[in-house]
């Protein structure tokens, strides 16, 4: 029989557990990962994240993502309810989930004391954002975006980024400037997702930035 995880604030069930953002290294390394990629922030969301991908020759996988507030997975679960299976499972804590292969997940939960994986996520509908949050998510994935299109499809950038510059002033040059440093890293598209997260404090504070002028020139209110 296969529990569905309701998720009700932070007081589903299985929300059990904090994990410390310091803590995520030395939570992969007990893995024992055959690959594993760290990532840094996430790019499309306010609050500070770390995470890991964790790959193995057999292709069973760990994915794992940590925020600094609890609450933020309010937000973030009801868009992986659609992905949660059999195959691939998922493990919530108090401010951090991990999906993937359920032999691997019952690893990571008995290493962290952790509730067992389940195949069925029910996640109510996400709360309202505030606007700034709602703004830089936004921009932080834009920017992201564009990012990946300057160093994969440099003939599609135009279309991406024409006329973005009313929205963003100077994306053009941060796209460039970030862009241009994963190039020269020799980053792949595998890779692209941990690797740019290496950019994201430079990403957040353009953000930070445009934020903070739209709200001077009053264009949000």
């Amino acid at each position: 029989m296969v529990a569905a995880v309701t998720l009700t604030g932070c007081s589903s069930e299985t929300a059990r557990g904090r994990l410390e953002l310091h803590e995520i290294p030395a939570v992969s390394a007990q893995l024992h990962c055959d690959e594993s990629q760290v990532l840094k922030a996430d790019m499309a969301f306010h609050d500070d994240m770390r995470g890991f991908n964790c790959f193995y020759s057999d292709k069973q996988t760990v994915l794992l993502r940590a925020y600094e507030h609890s609450a933020s997975l309010d937000q973030i679960l009801p868009d992986l309810a659609a992905t949660i299976s059999a195959e691939n499972q998922i493990v919530i804590g108090k401010n951090w989930y991990a999906t993937g292969s359920p032999a691997k997940l019952r690893e990571l939960a008995r290493n962290v004391n952790a509730s067992p994986p389940e195949s069925i996520l029910t996640a109510r509908a996400s709360p309202p954002l505030s606007p700034q949050h709602e703004a830089l998510g936004m921009c932080g994935a834009y920017v992201t975006s564009a990012i990946y299109t300057y160093v994969f499809e440099p003939a599609q950038l135009s279309s991406i980024t024409q006329g973005s510059d009313d929205a963003y002033p100077g994306i053009q040059d941060i796209v460039q400037s970030v862009g241009a440093g994963l190039k020269a890293e020799d980053v792949s598209e595998d890779t692209f997702d941990s690797r740019v997260t290496d950019h994201a404090n430079t990403v957040r504070e353009f953000c930070a930035r445009i934020y903070g002028q739209t709200r001077e020139s009053g264009v949000d209110e």
